[in-house]
Parts: C-alpha cells; sequence; structure tokens
C-alpha cells in the first residue's frame, strides 16, 4: 500500500495534467493543422508568449491614458469648458490609480474603491488590456447640459462621454 503522501501526489498530478489532457492534445493537433502552427510554437515559445498566455499587467493612470483620444468639438466658444473637463476626467484617474475614489455597492451596502480595472471595464466591457490590444482608441468627447449627469460609455464602439457644465 502506498503513503499517503504518495496517495496525494497522484491525486494531485491526476487533477492537474492528465484531467485537461485530451482537451491540451486536441488544441496542439489543431494548431498543427494550420501550417504545423503548435510545431513552430514548441520549437521557438517566446515570439506567442504575449499572446498565448495571461501576462496582464497592472493598469495605471499612463497606460490607461494611452488607450483614450479626445474629441475635441468644432466649437472654440465651448473649448475652455472642454479643456476643463478633460482636465477634471485625469484628475479623477489620478485619484482611482491612488484609490482615492470609492462608489456605494448598493447590493452589499458598503463602498467600494474605484480602481483602474473598473474604469476600463466601464469604457470598453474588459477587466484587462487584451495580449493585442484594443481595435481603435477609446474616444472621449463632452456633452453639455445645465445639470450635472453621469458618464455614458459604449462598449462596442469605445466611446466615453463624460457631462460638461459651468458649474464642474
Amino acid at each position: 500500500m502506498e503513503s499517503k503522501e504518495d496517495t496525494i501526489k497522484a491525486l494531485v498530478k491526476q487533477h492537474v495534467f492528465y484531467r485537461c489532457k485530451a482537451e491540451v492534445e486536441e488544441i496542439q493537433e489543431g494548431m498543427d493543422s494550420v501550417g504545423g502552427l503548435w510545431k513552430m510554437i514548441a520549437e521557438d515559445p517566446m515570439p506567442f508568449k504575449q499572446l498565448l498566455t495571461s501576462t496582464a499587467k497592472e493598469l495605471t493612470f499612463t497606460s490607461l491614458k494611452k488607450l483614450l483620444k479626445v474629441s475635441w468639438s468644432d466649437d472654440i466658444v465651448k473649448e475652455d469648458q472642454e479643456g476643463d473637463t478633460v482636465f477634471c476626467w485625469e484628475q479623477f484617474l489620478q485619484k482611482c490609480q491612488a484609490g482615492e475614489c470609492s462608489m456605494s455597492d448598493e447590493e452589499e451596502d458598503e463602498s467600494v474603491v474605484v480602481g483602474m480595472h473598473r474604469i476600463l471595464r466601464f469604457c470598453t466591457g474588459a477587466d484587462s488590456i487584451p495580449p493585442t490590444g484594443f481595435d481603435k482608441q477609446i474616444a472621449i468627447s463632452s456633452f453639455y447640459s445645465g445639470r450635472r449627469h453621469q458618464a455614458i460609455s459604449h462598449i462596442i464602439d469605445m466611446w466615453l462621454r463624460i457631462a460638461s457644465s459651468k458649474g464642474y
């Protein structure tokens, strides 16, 4: 009879390796059927690492800002107001990175820190930047109102509209 430790090691090996062996082999065969892709990966895996593995980095103000493109209006009168709105947005992002922003979670009846991943999810629907990046930048624009409104996003078209008023 085997020892308890040997039995545990065998169970762990079975659970980790052999449980998904058939699926892994099927993926390998499928990739090999496309020009011998699996053989190429097996010979030199480094060029494929970013594409095939999760290497998500922590989102920062700088990395998120690179994803954004401000769409300025043609109205010169609103230029200062738009500049102020963009400035406030950037200040908000910096506070989120520092962990200084929170929102109430009505389901849990508590306050939740608004991290950079929540901002990305609001704008794109993704929790992290995909390995190959997004197809385009997130277009940011202002909409004008005499009252304060919440920001509006469209995750498919990747745009964000931020409320702007003289009081902001």
